[in-house]
């Protein structure tokens, strides 16, 4: 299933101007991955979620790689990619990685998985919008070894896409075979090919580096191996995810806590200037202001509610071993989510959340192994704002594989975020968001 919707008006604020775009969705995913702390082993996560089989291919043309293969109705399949794809600094140009299918009835989970550092993705697919430009943010954690880098990747999609970059770090990046030193702050024009990577990697926080172009690219963000919380009491590791384009981020937000866990991280980072962000979290309210580009951070312990008046990007992170994880907008709950695990050995869990108004367990239940299973006995806890009941979480403990959870209302509202923990290593990642049920906010 895929992430953002398809064939939809939707009017936007973008720079300050009000413009209609049309979206378009396609059955392609360009993806790339960087460095984790010593390499690694990287995978393709594939869930299908239709009754047919659907055929897929994976091509690098900067290393001369390929394969393709199928996937049976309602089955997955793990597909294990050459190490030689991983992009491991700014030398790297050429590593973008097109995955084709037949269909939108899949669910794309990337994993950089390495003996002691691993974290997963939500694959997006290319996003194809008649407007003048798209406009995306990096987002990462704060803390980390010096000699790892926190880091943005962009892979191109079309050849002859114009890029403007802004850094929040100074930094040197290769494009064409030229390096370029770029300073904090400062605006910078490159053009970008299909399938080419531009690697931007710091010592320093890269959250807030700001990539505008006039066609879509995929854009990954995290750390090759971060720290959440202080380096005395966590451990690093690999964190990733895909950062969708600032139209589609959200304004409304439930967070639940992660299960094994005795706190966890927000970190919320604006699109617009002058936004407004409210939380209340287990009861304890905070209001913040900030500016397009600008993040604030937060520690808590149970759930969180988050309103804001313009579009906002919400990351959570767990501690320990740490993992970074979107969270899902209300705009893109559904009454069907598609979920998958990824490797073996991992305990490995899931946080719903359901809208109070369609909060009827009975009517609930999780599909996994092919068995139905209700939700009506699971223990469930109310999310407030304002003391006021707006939604409800539970957490399942599951196996390793594809789940889905439905709804038996067919216009139900309702997300979830899968992830695990082993020792050394962790994962998380949002479930699929919904193709039909983005609400214009």
């Amino acid at each position: 299933m895929a992430i953002l919707p398809t064939n939809k008006l939707a009017t936007k604020d973008l720079t300050n101007h009000h413009i209609k775009t049309v979206t378009v969705i396609s059955n392609n995913y360009y993806i790339g991955f960087f460095q984790n702390y010593n390499s690694g082993s990287i995978s393709l996560y594939l869930t299908n979620t239709g009754s047919l089989n659907i055929s897929y291919t994976v091509e690098v043309l900067g290393v001369g790689y390929y394969t393709s293969g199928t996937i049976s109705g309602t089955g997955s399949k793990i597909v294990s990619l050459s190490s030689i794809l991983i992009t491991g600094s700014y030398n790297d140009q050429n590593k973008g990685i097109c995955l084709k299918t037949n269909s939108t009835n899949v669910v794309v989970i990337g994993q950089n998985d390495a003996s002691r550092s691993s974290d997963t993705f939500l694959a997006l697919p290319t996003v194809r919008m008649f407007s003048t430009h798209y406009i995306y943010y990096g987002i990462s954690v704060s803390s980390g070894v010096s000699y790892y880098d926190n880091v943005v990747l962009i892979v191109g999609t079309e050849n002859n896409t114009m890029m403007n970059l802004t850094v929040t770090q100074s930094v040197n990046v290769k494009i064409n075979d030229t390096v370029s030193s770029l300073t904090s702050g400062s605006q910078y024009s490159f053009i970008v090919n299909r399938l080419q990577t531009v690697y931007i990697g710091s010592s320093s926080d890269l959250t807030g580096t700001r990539i505008i172009t006039d066609k879509p690219v995929s854009v990954f963000s995290g750390h090759q191996c971060g720290y959440v919380l202080s380096l005395s009491s966590s451990y690093c590791d690999h964190l990733i995810e895909q950062i969708p384009p600032t139209t589609y981020w959200g304004k409304t937000y439930y967070i639940a806590p992660l299960q094994g866990r005795s706190v966890y991280i927000i970190r919320v980072l604006a699109a617009y200037n002058s936004t407004e962000v409210f939380m209340d979290c287990n009861n304890v309210k905070n209001s913040y202001t900030i500016n397009a580009g600008n993040s604030f951070t937060v520690t808590y312990q149970i759930y969180c509610a988050i309103h804001s008046n313009k579009e906002i990007l919400v990351a959570q992170y767990s501690t320990g071993d740490p993992m970074m994880m979107l969270v899902p907008a209300t705009i893109y709950y559904n009454d069907e989510i598609n979920l998958s695990t990824t490797s073996s050995g991992y305990n490995d869990y899931i946080n719903i959340i359901v809208l109070k108004e369609y909060y009827q367990p009975s009517m609930m239940y999780w599909i996994t192994g092919g068995v139905k299973r209700s939700l009506q006995s699971q223990s469930w806890n109310t999310i407030t704002f304002n003391q006021v009941t707006e939604a409800y979480y539970t957490q399942l403990s599951v196996s390793n594989g594809p789940v889905t959870i439905m709804h038996t209302t067919t216009n139900a509202l309702m997300s979830a975020v899968v992830y695990g923990f082993v020792y050394d290593r962790a994962y998380g990642h949002p479930g699929g968001f919904s193709v039909q049920k983005k609400i214009q906010g």
